[in-house]
């Protein structure tokens, strides 16, 4: 799609790595002088969030906090304070399926998928817990309450990433644009060059060349978390890559969602946490998220069934 949206004539077009994928940049009807100004200060801007956030940076914030914060109190810099009180707001939202204190879980389920042991689960959710993030306003220290805890930041840092880039834009006047951040996050404002939106659609994960669904995006984000082209669907059998914070256990299921929103940070933790939470609790977050529009992709025998609540929690379901 943004290969074609390249052959448009005054459309310009970059990318870059960072934060384990790729960073695409376009904006049509702009000249390449204004696009590299404009580019080069969301790269910057990206690139900065990166090292801050990511804990495969060995100088990063993050990887700091995990060194240190299980042995005494850290104290990191305003604006990652500010994250962690992000954070912890996002958790109690969420009732408690947002949680950045899940590197224990996620790593054992990385090497152990195939032949889980629940006693280990138990004892490494003993690890976890934002319970035991201990956050001080007041000083702005920050504590684990178990020496083998670990923090990270993967379902927040696109999303807030994006929130950066968004004021950038605005602030440089530009109107209409497109940005693909790992094809799982997306900010779309104005619209295509010949339309009165931005197009995109999510993939039949066992139908590539067809699209399960598509959505009509102006001002707005996209952020898609589950089973995917890239990543093998967790079936019969096999698990996701997400992990329910409240059992220690990643969803199971073909499941996609996909949840549009003003807010790209709203967007990246709601994705996240509606995939692995149960389906009154899927109800009760979307209330708490009211301005989201949210749809759940379940395959049944390899046929897509999809759920579409619409803001303010109305909802319709399509069988394709």
């Amino acid at each position: 799609y943004i290969e074609r949206l390249k052959r448009y004539k005054g459309t310009y077009y970059r990318n870059f790595a960072a934060m384990g994928t790729r960073f695409g940049f376009l904006v049509p009807g702009i000249d390449e002088e204004e696009g590299n100004r404009v580019f080069n200060l969301v790269r910057k801007e990206v690139e900065h969030w990166h090292l801050k956030l990511s804990r495969y940076e060995p100088g990063s914030d993050i990887s700091l906090i995990n060194r240190e914060a299980g042995h005494k109190k850290v104290f990191p810099d305003p604006g990652f304070c500010r994250i962690v009180e992000q954070c912890i707001g996002f958790h109690q939202k969420t009732g408690g399926y947002f949680d950045i204190t899940l590197p224990p879980l996620t790593t054992y389920w990385k090497y152990h998928a195939t032949c889980p042991d629940p006693g280990k689960i138990n004892s490494l959710l003993r690890q976890t817990g934002m319970n035991q993030l201990h956050y001080d306003a007041s000083d702005g220290s920050l504590i684990f309450g178990h020496p083998e805890m670990q923090i990270d930041l993967g379902g927040f840092g696109k999303g807030f990433a994006l929130e950066k880039v968004k004021d950038i834009i605005e602030s440089a006047g530009i109107v209409h644009c497109f940005i693909s951040f790992g094809e799982s996050s997306i900010l779309a404002m104005g619209s295509h060059p010949h339309g009165d939106h931005w197009p995109a659609g999510i993939q039949n994960i066992f139908e590539p060349e067809s699209i399960v669904c598509s959505f009509r995006l102006s001002g707005s984000s996209l952020s898609v978390s589950g089973a995917s082209m890239q990543r093998a669907p967790a079936g019969e059998g096999r698990w996701g890559q997400v992990v329910d914070p409240h059992t220690g256990y990643p969803f199971r299921g073909w499941q996609t969602v996909a949840v549009q929103s003003n807010s790209p940070l709203e967007a990246e933790v709601l994705s996240t946490a509606i995939l692995v939470a149960p389906e009154d609790k899927r109800k009760e977050m979307h209330q708490a998220f009211a301005e989201t529009a949210i749809t759940t992709i379940e395959y049944k025998n390899e046929l897509p069934e999809i759920v579409q609540w619409e803001a303010l929690g109305s909802s319709i379901k399509i069988h394709v």
